[in-house]
C-alpha cells in the first residue's frame, strides 16, 4: 500500500512510555469491547423466541464443554469488533494506523498465545489464576514488542 502524501510521517508519542501507555490504552479499549461483546453473546445464549435462532452463528458450544480451541475462538470473536477502535488509538504512535495485514498477524499472534495457554491450562494441572496471570505479562510485554516492532513500524 502505498503512503498518502497527505500524511506526515512521524511520532506524535515520542517517549517509550507514552508508546507503552498508548499500547494500553488500546489494550483495555479492546478488553472493553471484548466484555461488551460477550455481554451480547451472552444475551442471545440465554435469550429467548427468535432471538435464539442467532445461536447456532455465534459457536455456543464453549459454554457447555470448553476446550482451548474453543475458548480461543470465543475469545478472539468477541474481540474482533475492537480491531478498528485499537487501530485508530494505535495511529497516535505514528501519526497514521497502521496497516490492516499487520494487525491481522497480531491478531492471529495473540491467538496462539490465548491458544497455548489454554492447552497448558487443559493439559496440566496449574492453577489458572497464575495461568491468567502470567498470560498478561506475556501479552503486555511480549505483544508490546512485537506491536512496537511489526505493527506500528514500518
Amino acid at each position: 500500500m502505498a503512503e498518502r502524501p497527505d500524511i506526515q510521517r512521524g511520532y506524535h508519542v515520542t517517549t517509550e512510555f507514552g508508546r507503552y501507555m498508548v499500547f494500553l490504552a488500546a489494550f483495555v479499549a479492546g478488553f472493553i469491547i471484548m466484555l461488551m461483546s460477550l455481554f451480547l453473546y451472552l444475551s442471545v445464549y440465554m435469550g429467548s423466541g427468535w432471538i435464539r435462532n442467532f445461536r447456532g452463528w455465534l459457536g455456543y458450544t464453549v459454554i457447555d464443554s470448553g476446550t482451548a480451541w474453543q475458548w480461543t475462538f470465543n475469545i478472539l470473536l468477541w474481540g474482533l469488533p475492537a480491531l478498528p477502535v485499537c487501530r485508530v488509538i494505535l495511529g497516535w504512535m505514528t501519526g497514521f494506523p497502521p496497516v490492516w495485514w499487520r494487525m491481522m498477524i497480531g491478531y492471529v499472534a495473540l491467538g496462539l498465545t490465548v491458544y497455548a495457554f489454554g492447552l497448558v491450562a487443559y493439559s496440566t494441572d496449574i492453577d489458572r489464576q497464575v495461568l491468567r496471570v502470567s498470560g498478561l505479562l506475556v501479552v503486555l510485554t511480549a505483544g508490546y514488542i512485537f506491536l512496537r516492532r511489526w505493527i506500528v513500524v514500518r
